[in-house]
């Protein structure tokens, strides 16, 4: 479901345009919004910082397209699998569960435009988008597969996506936090070696 896959056919060449995106990509799934800055995404795709004004103008226009296609691209492939099966409400767990385990770099993004929503007005039009559209999906699901009213089937749509989004939000923290482990046990490794090879000389 990875967004603007790199080129495998090396006849094709990729445009400066394709690189900003590419490069916005991967930065926005590292560092988030916030931390992203027009120079990171310029060096990222090997291309002037002129180059990003002039396709994108600026860096929050080239991040805007880079959220709207990412949101296109999962809600496409969500109506997609869903779609294709019959056991829909399974189909939709089956690809939330598929996103948190194998696509770590969108589901990172989406929890960003979530949470920098509160901060960014542009970011809270995607955010309800975003949300809207699952939502339409997951209750028309609820009402085909389960009978519900409308009513019920939007409070387990919104349940289902509050659970998805946790979870999501968890897996993340929980990474996070081992590798910020990880890091301090390496630098106290580090530094005892250091000291300990100090007075073997």
């Amino acid at each position: 479901m990875r967004l603007l896959p790199k080129k495998k056919n090396k006849k094709i060449k990729v445009t400066a345009k394709e690189k900003l995106k590419e490069a916005t990509f991967e930065l926005l799934s590292e560092k988030g919004y916030a931390s992203v800055s027009t120079r990171d995404i310029a060096k990222r795709a090997d291309v002037a910082v002129g180059q990003l004004t002039y396709y994108y103008k600026t860096k929050d226009a080239l991040i805007m397209e880079v959220v709207d296609e990412t949101i296109e691209c999962l809600i496409l492939s969500l109506r997609e699998c869903i779609d294709s099966s019959d056991k829909k409400i399974e189909t939709a767990e089956d690809f939330f569960d598929e996103l948190i385990r194998q696509d770590e770099k969108t589901s990172r993004i989406l929890i960003d435009v979530i949470s920098q929503a509160l901060y960014n007005n542009q970011l809270i039009l995607r955010a309800n988008e975003l949300l809207d559209k699952l939502s339409e999906i997951i209750t028309s699901i609820y009402i085909s597969e389960k009978n519900e009213d409308e009513n019920v089937a939007k409070n387990s749509a919104e349940k289902f996506i509050n659970c998805v989004l946790g979870t999501i939000v968890r897996n993340n923290i929980h990474k996070f936090s081992v590798e910020f482990e990880n890091m301090a046990k390496e630098k106290t490794a580090k530094k005892k070696l250091s000291v300990k090879s100090l007075f073997e000389y």
